[in-house]
């Protein structure tokens, strides 16, 4: 059986560290990613945190610097 191919994602800059960050990601979920509206719906299988960075760069480490580990808590 075939491996699925895996795609390096570079996430945009960090805006409390200011760097970029890089996700593996599916064909299946980069596809997903660049055709669904929702990244719930394009990336159910992440964690909030990844989805995060994937959308606005914020590391999951930078995120609890800024808000707290569980800020909705």
């Amino acid at each position: 059986m075939q491996q699925p191919t895996t795609i390096t994602y570079t996430t945009p800059t960090c805006l409390y560290c200011g760097r970029h960050g890089q996700v593996q990601l599916t064909e299946t979920e980069h596809y997903a990613l660049h055709t669904e509206p929702y990244i719930q719906k394009a990336l159910p299988n992440r964690t909030p945190g990844e989805r995060e960075q994937i959308k606005t760069g914020i590391h999951p480490e930078c995120f609890d610097a800024l808000f707290g580990p569980n800020p909705f808590a």
